[in-house]
């Protein structure tokens, strides 16, 4: 998870960035190397660590809630399914708080 939410958001920039590019040339008649030009020119480094950098982070928090509400869980099976659907969804706010 700490690998793939890095990974996942890398991907995610990538596709704004492509869909940024089409949407530059075909609806808004915006030069292609005007706009790449201006992209890397106020992109910068920091912006992309710091997306990934919170991926990171998103992805540790992630783990740590669904493994502590996976250890502790009882009955087995239907533990597992109770904790999955009651008390996961608590952990969204957490999430979107962080």
């Amino acid at each position: 998870m700490m690998v793939s939410m890095p990974l996942l958001v890398a991907e995610c920039i990538a596709v704004g960035i492509a869909a940024g590019y089409l949407v530059a040339i075909f609806m808004l008649d915006i030069n292609g190397t005007y706009y790449m030009a201006n992209m890397v020119r106020w992109t910068r480094s920091r912006d992309i660590i710091m997306g990934l950098s919170k991926a990171f982070c998103f992805g540790i928090l992630i783990v740590f809630i669904s493994c502590h509400k996976g250890l502790t869980t009882r009955e087995g099976a239907v533990g597992v399914d109770h904790v999955v659907q009651h008390h996961l969804p608590g952990g969204i706010p957490v999430i979107l708080g962080s």
